[in-house]
């Protein structure tokens, strides 16, 4: 389908600054830019140890809030527990590379997961939904499709639904040519 892999923001690549608060700003605009939307589990865990923390803690998580509260309201908007750069025109989705271990449900946004069904139904012709739902998971590196799988793969799939970007006939995915 091309989709992207699935790469962890680097913030070894941000140039350090005379300031400590500075450099936390720009290695936190460039993690949420590299990897959005990012789980805000996912980015408490890159920046950690900027903060003296050798894993994400409730202190960590409440360091970026008014860090991006402050300083990158701008840049940076947050939906549920995403953080999304503004100046993202369209969500890249982006999967597991084969030797990589995959991101958990949870921190895959629903947009993401909208986007990949979307792609995948735009060249599966009337694909059903349960198919659907079953290839998406499988892209994103889920060999089952229990509970928490199969719901978030369902909350995608009916966002595209309300979207208006697909039609649900019958269980038949169609994609809207207007979209």
């Amino acid at each position: 389908y091309g989709f992207a892999y699935y790469t962890e923001a680097d913030i070894l690549r941000v140039p350090r600054q005379t300031s400590q608060a500075a450099y936390r700003i720009n290695v936190i605009r460039y993690v949420i830019e590299q990897e959005s939307p990012v789980h805000i589990e996912l980015l408490c865990k890159r920046v950690s140890t900027l903060f003296g923390y050798q894993r994400a803690t409730v202190g960590v998580r409440q360091n970026i809030s008014t860090i991006i509260r402050e300083h990158l309201q701008a840049d940076v908007n947050k939906v549920g527990d995403f953080y999304f750069f503004k100046k993202l025109k369209r969500i890249q989705v982006r999967i597991p590379k084969t030797d990589q271990l995959e991101r958990k449900i949870d921190h895959i946004s629903i947009d993401e997961l909208a986007e990949a069904m979307l792609l995948i139904a735009t060249k599966s012709v009337g694909i059903m939904q349960n198919d659907l739902l079953v290839v998406t998971a499988r892209v994103f590196g889920f060999n089952r499709t229990g509970g928490n799988i199969l719901t978030a793969m369902l909350k995608a799939c009916d966002h595209l639904v309300t979207s208006q970007k697909v039609r649900n006939i019958e269980g038949k995915i169609l994609v809207n040519l207007e979209s």
